[in-house]
């Protein structure tokens, strides 16, 4: 009768330790899911941080490329911009030397051979005079030429 009566309470806290054991298990193996939930989710999170960070890199690279493109563009563009004034006040130069030499030329167009001859100027200068217009004429010809080529280029 001893014994039966140990076993009836060891029974019950034996069950009760059964359903406790049970429980744990349980919870163990809840646990053990949430884990590997929570480790497949930071892997991942470290994949995509992996992805982002080597976007970010060649988004670096591409804007520093980008950036001394930039850079050379506007260099050269300064370059143009003194080159377009120089040749500008080149141009304004020549501009004024044609519209003298053409003045000249005109006038001397206008006037009658005859009156040539009444040029207060030695007959030697006058005839110097006409030689040189002579000569100057085809330079300028050609000056013009080049120029009307390089305003249209």
């Amino acid at each position: 009768m001893l014994w039966s009566a140990s076993t009836g309470p060891n029974k019950v806290k034996a069950g009760e330790l059964e359903s406790r054991l049970q429980k744990v298990e349980e919870d163990l193996s809840i646990n053990r899911a949430n884990r590997d939930q929570l480790n497949q989710a930071a892997e991942r999170t470290a994949n995509e941080l992996e992805h982002i960070q080597q976007k970010g890199i060649r988004l670096a690279k591409s804007l520093h490329v980008l950036s001394d493109r930039a850079n050379k563009l506007e260099a050269h563009l300064k370059y143009l911009q003194k080159e377009k004034k120089v040749k500008s006040v080149a141009m304004a130069h020549q501009k004024s030397q044609l519209a003298a030499t053409l003045s000249a030329l005109h006038r001397i167009s206008l006037m009658p051979t005859t009156a040539m001859l009444a040029i207060p100027q030695s007959p030697n200068d006058t005839l110097r005079s006409a030689i040189l217009l002579r000569a100057t004429v085809p330079k300028l010809q050609g000056e013009a030429a080049d120029l009307a080529e390089e305003l249209d280029t």
